[in-house]
C-alpha cells in the first residue's frame, strides 16, 4: 500500500505526523509544568547528536549500497549489449543463408542498440 502511495503526499503525511508528535510533546510538557535546567538540556543535546550521528552512518550505509549495486547493474548491461553486438558480427562469418538467419533471429531492437 505504501509504495503505491505519491512521494509528495506521503511527505507531508509524515510532516503532520511529525509536527503533531512535536505539538503534543509539547502540549504535555507545558501541562505538567516541567521546568528545563542546564542538567535536562546537556542529556538533550547529547541525545540528540547520538542519534543524528546514527542516522548519518545509516545514511552513508544506504548510499554505498545503492551505488554498488547501480555500479554492478550497469556493468552486467553493459556485459549484455557486447555479448549481443558481438554474436551479431560473429553471425556474418556463417554462409549467407546461415547468417541471415541468425541475425534475424536477434532482437531488432537490441540490434540497433549494440551495433550503435
Amino acid at each position: 500500500m505504501i509504495w503505491e502511495m505519491n512521494e509528495y503526499l506521503l511527505l507531508v503525511i509524515l510532516v503532520a505526523i511529525y509536527w503533531g508528535a512535536t505539538e503534543l510533546g509539547f502540549r504535555l510538557a507545558r501541562w505538567r509544568g516541567a521546568t528545563v535546567d542546564e542538567a535536562g538540556k546537556s542529556h538533550v543535546s547529547s541525545l540528540q547528536g547520538a542519534l543524528l550521528g546514527l542516522l548519518a552512518l545509516l545514511l552513508g550505509f544506504s548510499f554505498s549500497m545503492a551505488i554498488s549495486r547501480y555500479d554492478t547493474r550497469r556493468s552486467l548491461v553493459l556485459e549484455e549489449a557486447n555479448a549481443i553486438g558481438t554474436t551479431y558480427l560473429r553471425a556474418g562469418f556463417l554462409p549467407s543463408e546461415q547468417g541471415n538467419e541468425a541475425r534475424r533471429l536477434l532482437p531488432p531492437m537490441l540490434i540497433r542498440v549494440s551495433c550503435s
